[in-house]
């Protein structure tokens, strides 16, 4: 009941009420989705200055850093080969410099990418991206990065002598590799932990990375 022109009706109260219920909660969801816009990083990957994909020299991971300064990235994923980050190339104290070098540049060094192939029908092969992994794991640890990103069944890309790269090689000798074999016996290679020294962090150990697989 209105109390002369001053009160409002039960309905009018309902109606009002609703409106600013609703208003609070689309408020709230563009306040969600601004802070996660806010949380949202640009990074760039090193594979992007390798010299694979341009003609003209790779770049060093430190002037991959800086161009992503001066390009206005906020962090760097590294690439776990040549020239960048391969483990043979990654003893301790190269690590602590770039990882140094990354900082007083503030950039953040988010990720290392390995390009790993576990499913090869040679159980040499596979032996030896173990051991591979488990190196990437040692570089990525004291780099004091928390991301190590792993492919699974990567075939590979070949450099050419004048420069650049291309993929038809490599995945035409991964698919001759591979011919005599069922997907599912490929994959189950890929998803084996039977083999011996397998890369497995200690447990317990949270200074060691966290490992995304991607498939091929």
């Amino acid at each position: 009941m209105r109390n002369g022109n001053e009160g409002l009706s039960r309905r009018d109260f309902a109606r009002k009420a609703g409106l600013a219920v609703g208003a609070l909660n689309a408020a709230s969801l563009v306040g969600a989705e601004t802070k996660r816009e806010a949380d949202l990083k640009v990074g760039l990957y090193s594979i992007t200055y390798m010299g694979v994909w341009y003609r003209g020299d790779a770049l060093t991971i430190e002037q991959v850093i800086d161009r992503a300064k001066r390009f206005g990235y906020q962090g760097v994923e590294i690439d776990g080969k040549r020239p960048h980050a391969d483990p043979l190339d990654m003893p301790q104290y190269r690590c602590r410099d770039i990882r140094r070098y990354a900082q007083a540049q503030g950039i953040e060094l988010y990720a290392v990418a390995a390009n790993n192939d576990f499913s090869s029908p040679m159980p040499e092969h596979r032996e030896a991206q173990l051991l591979y992994l488990r190196e990437l794991i040692r570089t990525t640890s004291e780099l004091e990065i928390k991301l190590l990103r792993v492919f699974l069944a990567w075939p590979g890309v070949t450099t050419m002598p004048d420069g650049g790269a291309r993929y038809d090689i490599s995945f035409k000798a991964w698919a001759d590799n591979h011919r005599d074999f069922p997907e599912d016996r490929i994959w189950a290679w890929c998803r084996s932990r039977r083999h011996p020294g397998s890369a497995k962090s200690p447990a317990g150990d949270q200074r060691l990375p966290r490992c995304a697989a991607h498939g091929a």
